[in-house]
């Protein structure tokens, strides 16, 4: 009798705990919208962040005069099967994206793989929706596979710029990394073209702060595949791979300038003095630039644009001068490390040009060049020299007509003496 009573007493406290269970359960959704039930991808041994951004979102959807109206909001994290919060924060609603998340621990096959999240606002309808975990074991990621299996995410900058790069999963991939430093130990891998880097080793170029890895001053020589690797609890995942590439820069710290040291011309012809500025590309797309010529010591200056010829000074009627842009370069974004032939439009995109027509003694001397481009300038000097014409007078004439003759004349005098002496070194015939 008294196992009887004991079996019946333990029955209604079961059937009340389950009952009370229940209606807390009923007691959750009451009065809430229900959104949506979202299958999210994890794997096995990966802990999983969740939060009410999607609620939120949802929420601003639904009320006509969005959230100035709902009164303060709480995400709530809840347990369904015992229906135990085990998550509640207040939002932000001016910057819910970037709420807080609550963390799982550590994914096992005893794991709970359902949860209800709610958003509740102070004085206006709740809104919950259920997510359900669909865990699996993890494959083996390598660097190659990972940029085969998952697209790689174009990244470009201009040459000298600072470039940063975070090592996280695309929102288009699943199962995403939820890891943060604040509650998760983890380590990572930086590679370049599946290269371990080794970021101290050179930390002119490289700066890694947690996940993040920045790049002081993009160059053409760093350029390439970016990629990462996690490693946590034993496990580890290759989450994105950047398409690094580099533009030429959009102007140089300081323009140089490169001319031939000497040129020679003839009297009476005309010669083109070309020389290269290396300067960014906004700095020839502007009337603020402008090239200079002047003969030193003389009175003769000329000084043209990239719009054209601007004044005129000594060389007026027998002198131009012109600039143009390389018709090579293009703001390409280079993968790799340019050759030697594709640097030369890059360094040196603008060439300025001297054409003198008709030279005359009184044009040969010492040439400045200077290129000014707002307060920055860059100068250099040519030497114009006389080249002499080769003139023969008759007499120079006449010797070099008498020695070829005289050569040819030792020519034939050496096939005859070789002829003999072949003759008669030959035996004579027997009969």
């Amino acid at each position: 009798m008294h196992r009887v009573v004991s079996k019946t007493i333990l029955f209604i406290v079961l059937f009340l705990v389950a009952f009370g269970y229940s209606n807390e359960s009923e007691r959750s959704t009451i009065g809430c919208h229900f959104e949506e039930t979202e299958i999210k991808q994890v794997y096995a041994g990966w802990p999983v962040a969740m939060s009410c951004f999607h609620l939120i979102a949802a929420l601003r959807r639904n009320i006509n005069y969005g959230l100035n109206g709902v009164g303060n909001l709480t995400c709530l994290i809840i347990d369904p099967v015992t229906n135990r919060t085990l998550w509640s924060k207040p939002m932000d609603k001016s910057n819910y994206y970037d709420g807080p998340k609550y963390y799982t621990t550590d994914l096992t096959g005893n794991s709970p793989t359902t949860y209800q999240i709610n958003i509740k606002p102070s004085n206006a309808t709740c809104y919950y929706s259920v997510m359900k975990l669909n865990v699996t074991k993890q494959p083996e990621e390598t660097c190659a596979d990972n940029q085969k299996k998952y697209p790689i995410v174009p990244t470009e900058g201009r040459k000298g710029q600072i470039k940063s790069m975070e090592c996280t999963t695309p929102l288009e991939i699943e199962p995403q990394l939820d890891l943060t430093k604040e509650m998760h130990d983890y380590n990572v891998t930086w590679y370049l073209n599946c290269t371990e880097l080794h970021p101290k080793r050179r930390p002119d170029v490289y700066h890694m702060m947690g996940s993040k890895l920045t790049i002081s001053s993009l160059d053409f020589s760093i350029v390439g595949i970016y990629s990462c690797k996690i490693t946590y609890n034993g496990h580890t995942r290759h989450p994105i791979a950047f398409s690094l590439c580099a533009k030429p820069p959009t102007q140089t710290s300081k323009p140089t300038i490169r001319c031939p040291k000497l040129v020679k011309a003839k009297i009476g012809e005309s010669v083109k003095i070309s020389c290269n500025v290396s300067v960014g590309y906004s700095a020839v797309s502007t009337f603020a630039m402008e090239g200079s010529w002047q003969q030193i010591n003389r009175n003769k200056t000329y000084s043209c644009s990239h719009a054209g010829i601007s004044t005129m000074h000594g060389w007026k009627e027998k002198a131009q001068c012109y600039s143009n842009v390389s018709q090579e370069h293009n703001d390409r974004c280079y993968l790799y490390e340019p050759t030697v032939r594709e640097k030369e439009p890059i360094e040196n995109i603008l060439q300025m040009t001297l054409e003198i027509r008709d030279i005359q003694p009184d044009d040969f001397g010492e040439i400045s060049v200077s290129y000014t481009y707002f307060e920055e300038n860059a100068t250099d000097k040519i030497n114009l020299d006389y080249q002499s014409r080769i003139i023969l007078s008759g007499y120079m004439y006449t010797v070099i007509v008498l020695s070829i003759v005289v050569g040819i004349l030792l020519v034939i005098l050496l096939f005859i003496m070789f002829r003999r002496i072949v003759k008669r070194a030959s035996p004579e015939p027997y009969y």
